[in-house]
């Protein structure tokens, strides 16, 4: 189900959210991609720095890890693919803080409000058990709540003001993560 932004109220006029002070200057770090590209580097760097004796490894070993880190890495995928389609399928912009045509209330949006970012989690989470090193889950702590900060409040303040009670009977039934 989608809601279209022809019930939605009038024209909207949005603060530069991330505070660059100018929201037509392009800043890499106003992008979601660029925060779940730096957490995935600082997992490598990490996992490398604490190297082959790493003395925090985690408490089981062998293949475990990298059943689990697969499966979490390539659901992730799934989940930002399937997102990613359903705005396609909707024609509503994908980029944060363009204004949105539509609502999108079905697929994977039925399971979390912030389907991309929960898929990202998944592969960062996936990457961590991959590198079975406990120090690999440091950047995933710091990951979600950057992108709640950052990314996620505002683009619901964005959808609330211009889809009204529509998003909140939305955002009532469906959780911001999971």
């Amino acid at each position: 189900m989608v809601e279209s932004a022809a019930m939605a109220k009038g024209p909207m006029k949005r603060p530069d959210p991330v505070g660059s002070g100018n929201a037509k200057t392009f800043r890499l770090h106003r992008l979601p991609p660029f925060w779940f590209l730096f957490a995935v580097g600082a997992q490598f760097t990490l996992a490398w720095r604490a190297g082959p004796d790493a003395t925090d490894p985690l408490p089981f070993g062998g293949w475990i890890p990298q059943i689990i880190g697969w499966g979490l890495l390539l659901g992730g995928v799934a989940f930002v693919l399937w997102a990613a389609h359903r705005f396609h399928r909707w024609q509503t912009p994908i980029h944060p803080f363009q204004e949105p045509t539509n609502l999108i209330t079905d697929g994977p949006f039925r399971i979390s409000r912030n389907p991309i970012y929960l898929g990202q989690l998944l592969m960062l989470l996936g990457l961590a058990c991959m590198f079975r090193v406990a120090v690999a889950f440091l950047p995933v702590l710091l990951f979600v709540p950057l992108v709640q900060i950052l990314f996620i409040l505002p683009e619901e303040r964005i959808l609330r003001e211009r889809f009204g009670e529509v998003f909140e009977t939305y955002g009532r039934r469906t959780r911001r993560w999971i």
